[in-house]
């Protein structure tokens, strides 16, 4: 598969129009959507030859988010932890909310992640319910929760999943 095809798919698998997410004047902008066929050039050139099929593919197939779309599963996702959480007789306020942080000086993937939780959920959670930076936190101010949920936007290896939690 090529390049064009897989971008193509990609496009109809997730039913996007591609001339509305690059239009910067039409509602449907979506600035990574605007710049994907130059993202692939990239990704491409980091990748052996002998894998490029292997990522044109996975790409054809890959289910995009738009950031509402994940602001509405993040509350879809809250629901059902309270649901699960009021069976343990355990309110959403006992819970915290450990997002994956920055490895380095840079932004990542956990501020859209911290963003896209607190849009819909204001009222719901709270803002010292989410951590940004768990390497900053004290030990004493896991005492005031009762359960503990780690978020990520992405799970790859589950590596720095892990070292999150450790």
């Amino acid at each position: 598969m090529d390049k064009e095809t897989a971008i193509e798919r990609f496009y109809k698998e997730n039913h996007i129009n591609p001339q509305r997410v690059a239009d910067e004047l039409d509602a449907s902008y979506d600035p990574r959507l605007a710049m994907l066929p130059q993202k692939v050039d990239q990704w491409l050139e980091n990748v052996d030859v002998a894998d490029r099929p292997v990522l044109l593919e996975l790409l054809s197939r890959y289910c995009y988010l738009s950031k509402v779309q994940c602001q509405l599963r993040y509350g879809r996702v809250l629901s059902a932890l309270q649901e699960q959480l009021n069976k343990l007789q355990i309110s959403i306020e006992e819970a915290l909310f450990v997002t994956i942080e920055a490895g380095g000086a840079y932004a990542s993937g956990g501020d859209n992640v911290r963003a896209d939780l607190r849009y819909r959920n204001l009222g719901v959670i709270e803002k010292r319910q989410i951590v940004a930076a768990q390497s900053k936190m004290l030990k004493e101010e896991l005492n005031s929760y009762r359960s503990v949920l780690f978020l990520d936007d992405v799970l790859g290896s589950g590596i720095t999943m892990w070292n999150a939690i450790q």
